[in-house]
């Protein structure tokens, strides 16, 4: 298959979009390497270019998937250009994995635009998404942004959950910020949330992490 690529890959801009679709397949459905994932991106970019016929939802999800398995932060900003720049729908799909993206790897600044971004296109978010931004602040040691992140959730209808908070608390406890983390057991108390195992040990770790383990310690387990 490689070497039937190669040479089509040669005369790309003399293939019909149908051919290069067949091509933008093989290299999507193949053992995923370096080469045919930058490949995939170019026989993608000739086919949106053309403008002749939209690639299936699926391949351009591939592409994607892949460039951030490789971790090709140039790559996602250039995917990420060529389907604001012809108008392709930007579906949630791609939206989360392109912040699980940011949330590891940064910027968040980015992580933020794109989020902004989608929204105004009427895009469907979830809570999830705003986990992602909540682990982002947590890698970056800006656990205090996740009070805005919980308010920008709360804005666009979404419930915050214990899930949610674990993840904060998670945040500070990476950042060793005691007073973060009493600051969401606070709001967990106030709003009566149900608390979970998974709140516990992430309470627990934080602590840990502050050096104040005996307050992690939950009084009733």
């Amino acid at each position: 298959m490689d070497h039937h690529l190669e040479a089509m890959r040669s005369e790309l801009y003399f293939l019909s979009s149908t051919e290069c679709l067949v091509c933008l397949e093989a290299l999507v459905s193949a053992p995923l390497s370096t080469a045919r994932i930058h490949d995939a991106g170019r026989f993608l970019n000739e086919i949106i270019q053309r403008d002749e016929m939209d690639p299936p939802d699926r391949l351009v999800y591939g592409v994607l998937q892949g460039l951030a398995y490789l971790q090709d932060g140039l790559g996602l900003e250039q995917f990420l250009g060529m389907i604001l720049n012809h108008h392709l729908e930007l579906s949630p799909k791609y939206v989360e994995v392109l912040l699980r993206h940011y949330s590891k790897n940064g910027p968040m600044e980015s992580a933020e635009k794109l989020l902004d971004y989608a929204i105004s296109k009427g895009v469907e978010t979830s809570v999830y998404f705003y986990s992602l931004l909540v682990d982002g602040y947590g890698n970056t040691k800006q656990p205090w942004k996740c009070f805005e992140v919980l308010k920008a959730a709360e804005r666009q209808g979404h419930q915050i959950t214990i899930h949610l908070l674990s993840r904060i608390v998670r945040a500070f406890g990476n950042a060793k910020d005691l007073k973060g983390i009493e600051m969401v057991t606070e709001l967990v108390e106030r709003r009566k949330f149900p608390k979970s195992p998974d709140y516990f040990n992430s309470l627990l770790n934080a602590y840990k992490h502050t050096g104040q383990l005996k307050k992690g310690t939950p009084p009733n387990c």
